[in-house]
C-alpha cells in the first residue's frame, strides 16, 4: 500500500512520511514557548556567555528552571541520540543497493497546472534519480481547485493519484499544488509525496 514520504504548504506546515492513516502536520500553537534573539511582547530578557562575550535572547518562559520532566526528557533525548548513532554506524556496513524495476518503467512529469517553467531540466534531473536508485518518479502539478473540495488535505489527493496511476509499489509519485490564480503576495502553495 502506498503511503505519504512527507509533505508541506506555504502556510508552515510540514510532515513527514509516517504511513497514510497518521500523519503529522507541525504548525505554531499558542500554548508553545518561544525564545529569539529579538525582543516580543510577553518575554523576558536573559544573558548567557559566549566565547567571553554576553548573548541576549529573549523568552516567554523562564528558561532558569530545569523540570524533572525536563531532565526526563533529556535521558529519552540522549538514548534516541545514541540508537540513531548506531544505525548511522550500521548503515555504513549495509549500502543501499539499486532498486531492481521493470525496464519498461518511466519517469515522467504531469503539468497539468502549467507551472514547471524548464520541463527539460527536471525531466533529466528524475531521470538522472531513476538511473541512480531505479525508482521511477512522476511529477504531477495541479491547481488546488482539483482536490480541496473533494479531500480534506492533499495527501488523500496523492493516495488516490497513486493507486489510479500505479499498479505496483516501486513508484514515487510528488504532487505539487496551488491555486489556478494565485496571490502574488500570497502563493497557497501545497507539495506531497507518495512512495509504494
Amino acid at each position: 500500500m502506498p503511503h505519504s514520504s512527507g509533505g508541506g504548504s506555504h502556510s508552515g506546515g510540514s510532515h513527514s512520511g509516517s504511513g497514510f492513516s497518521s500523519s503529522s502536520s507541525s504548525s505554531g500553537g499558542s500554548s508553545a514557548k518561544h525564545i529569539k534573539h529579538t525582543s516580543f511582547p510577553g518575554a523576558r530578557r536573559y544573558v548567557y556567555y559566549e566565547n567571553y562575550h554576553p548573548v541576549y535572547v529573549y523568552a516567554d518562559y523562564d528558561i532558569r528552571k530545569g523540570t524533572a520532566s525536563g531532565k526526563v526528557w533529556s535521558i529519552i533525548g540522549s538514548a534516541v541520540s545514541l540508537l540513531f548513532g548506531i544505525m548511522l554506524i550500521a548503515l555504513c556496513y549495509d549500502k543501499p543497493q539499486k532498486m531492481d524495476t521493470s525496464p519498461s518503467y518511466h519517469c515522467e512529469i504531469k503539468d497539468t497546472a502549467g507551472v514547471i517553467d524548464d520541463m527539460d531540466k527536471v525531466q533529466n534531473a528524475i531521470v538522472d534519480f531513476y538511473d541512480e536508485t531505479g525508482i521511477p518518479v512522476e511529477i504531477m502539478t495541479v491547481n488546488n481547485e482539483d482536490w480541496q473540495g473533494s479531500y480534506s488535505k492533499l495527501e488523500e489527493f496523492a493516495y488516490d493519484m497513486y493507486v489510479t496511476e500505479f499498479d505496483d509499489e516501486e513508484h514515487w509519485l510528488v504532487v505539487y499544488s496551488e491555486p489556478a490564480s494565485p496571490d502574488p503576495d500570497f502563493n497557497d502553495w501545497y507539495w506531497e509525496g507518495m512512495q509504494g
